[in-house]
């Protein structure tokens, strides 16, 4: 059972109720009192027995600051402070370390691991510092990138949980990507340069390891550059790639690293590129970084403005990073652009983006495999010719013709189904018995003009 009582201070012409958790005697942590019952239900026997491990001493320096934290920072109150323990790792979640009058605590990275008990930190405001963890009530075992807590004298006192920027995970792409080959169009040539030239390499090395070191010339690619004009499936094939391969889909654009202050696209890249790192050992399965109008911060350096500076600062610590990992990572980039003419050489030479691809304007025949796939699922007349849809279609990409099919079936349907115009119900009557799109209703669509906007058309 929890014993808790209130402790009240004045600070700052607030005052604040907090609770102190006593486990046996000891003061283990403090906790808003609409928050007891949650760490009621999550502290289990075991956890207990565990946390008495630690030295009264240790626990008293703990409590006092996260109090001092707490009048410190009143209103975030609303995060939950305590000890958890999950397996045999002790960790301290989510805690406010900010420094006050009396009490110093950081956080610090753990750069390098020499030994088990010696480590190199990287700190946040400072050099790097060697630290020798001699106490014994130190229990987890730290890892190279892991985030740690650390007194004023830099001594470890316990590994913060793992956490993901939040850009970055809004980066990372859901597992329920339910696309195929067939479902891309024509480009049979990237496809089988595709399979061979990464789906192969990544099945071989992890399904049968022992072939794929005997062939050492053979290796995964640390880059793959897509080159074409828009809507030509860039996007999609690197979707696919994902499926096929089971992988980590991080997807992202150039756009998304250029940030307000300066250094922060740096960062975010660093972000970006350890939490695949992390994710492939995690998840034991390759992690693909898709980025979009690359273009966009690999472009030629050019520093005629501070903002070009910003963007070159970014472009220096991509093409780092690319060149800090090795195939052991288990990370691939796949790079999408427009505009090739845009790149930095020194993006695009062997060693960084090992494969470039060009996906062109679709042929006649790759346009009928599209208009195909598009209409496989519509209730089509038997009257539809593909090929000549297909002919009508040069110089169209398949998001062109996707957007054709999307624009015909909303015809189809205003001219089928009438609604009232007072409730904007359906009229049963007019609803016909069997569905039916027929030729023409395509043909009106792809054969419709285009008109140029008039001047000055968008402004009024």
């Amino acid at each position: 059972m929890f014993n808790w009582f209130y402790w009240k201070k004045k600070s700052r012409s607030i005052y604040i109720k907090t609770i102190f958790i006593i486990l046996k005697g000891k003061m283990v942590v403090k906790i808003s009192r609409n928050q007891i019952k949650k760490l009621e239900n999550m502290v289990s026997t075991e956890n207990r027995n565990l946390l008495l491990k630690y030295t009264k001493k240790d626990l008293i320096n703990l409590t006092i600051d996260l109090i001092n934290s707490v009048i410190y920072l009143n209103r975030k109150l609303d995060n939950i402070k305590h000890i958890n323990n999950d397996k045999n790792k002790t960790e301290i979640i989510n805690p406010y370390l900010y420094n006050n009058k009396q009490h110093w605590y950081f956080t610090a990275t753990v750069k390098n691991k020499f030994s088990e008990a010696e480590f190199l930190l990287q700190t946040q405001h400072g050099p790097d510092i060697f630290v020798n963890c001699t106490s014994n009530d130190i229990m987890d075992n730290f890892n190279i990138g892991d985030k740690v807590i650390t007194t004023k004298n830099y001594q470890i006192i316990a590994k913060l949980p793992e956490s993901v920027d939040p850009l970055v995970k809004s980066m990372l792409t859901p597992c329920n990507i339910n696309l195929k080959f067939s479902d891309l169009g024509g480009y049979d040539e990237i496809k089988n340069r595709l399979k061979k030239g990464l789906i192969l390499p990544v099945l071989l090395k992890k399904t049968r390891p022992e072939i794929y070191k005997s062939l050492k010339k053979m290796k995964v690619p640390k880059g793959i550059l897509f080159i074409g004009p828009p809507g030509c499936g860039k996007t999609e094939m690197a979707k696919i790639i994902s499926k096929e391969i089971n992988a980590n889909f991080f997807h992202t654009s150039g756009a998304a690293f250029v940030r307000k202050y300066v250094g922060e696209g740096a960062r975010l890249v660093d972000k970006l590129f350890d939490c695949a790192i992390k994710m492939a050992i995690k998840n034991d399965k390759i992690s693909i970084i898709f980025i979009d109008e690359i273009h966009a911060i690999c472009g030629e350096p050019t520093l005629n403005s501070n903002g070009d500076r910003e963007v070159s600062r970014t472009s220096t610590q991509f093409l780092v990073r690319m060149d800090g990992f090795t195939e052991s990572d288990n990370v691939v980039v796949i790079g999408a652009t427009t505009r090739p003419e845009l790149l930095d050489k020194e993006l695009i030479r062997s060693g960084r983006f090992d494969e470039k691809l060009f996906f062109p304007l679709p042929n006649e025949e790759e346009l009928k495999e599209i208009w195909k796939i598009r209409t496989r699922e519509l209730p089509l007349d038997p009257n539809v010719n593909l090929a000549e849809l297909a002919s009508l279609s040069l110089n169209l990409s398949g998001a062109d013709i996707k957007e054709v099919v999307r624009k015909t079936i909303n015809n189809y349907a205003e001219r089928e189904f009438k609604l009232e115009e007072t409730n904007y119900k359906l009229l049963d009557k007019n609803i016909p018995n069997k569905l039916n799109i027929q030729m023409d209703d395509f043909l009106k669509v792809l054969l419709k003009p285009k008109s140029k906007p008039k001047k000055n058309e968008f402004y009024t």
